[in-house]
């Protein structure tokens, strides 16, 4: 997972922990070691940190009954579309299209 990919996006506070963790002992083998965790692939990015700068964290829905609400899901989405919008214009230098631009494109 490391080294197959350049960003490792997470939720939570004990995600990110979890990950790192895991990074250390693959690191730790021998066998593994470089080979599996390069430098500067599988960076860990705590997504919410992009989106709020006080609450870094993007918990899922309320679950209720075994059930969540389809407003719950659409905040929690919300707020996932946010952060990685923030992620993209901050780290990657994104720029949003102008509304219709798409259109003039096509056109």
């Amino acid at each position: 997972m490391f080294r197959r990919f350049d960003y490792i996006f997470v939720f939570t506070f004990e995600n990110s922990v979890e990950l790192q963790k895991l990074r250390q002992l693959v690191k730790k083998d021998p066998e593994l070691g470089e080979r599996l965790v390069p430098k500067e692939k599988g960076r860990i990015v705590m997504l919410g940190e992009y989106r709020d700068k006080n609450s870094s964290e993007i918990l899922g829905p309320k679950i209720v009954d075994g059930v969540a609400t389809r407003d719950d899901w659409n905040k929690c989405t919300s707020k996932i579309k946010l952060a990685f919008k923030g992620w993209l214009k901050e780290e990657m230098g994104w720029v949003q299209p102008e509304r219709g631009a798409l259109q003039e494109l096509k056109n």
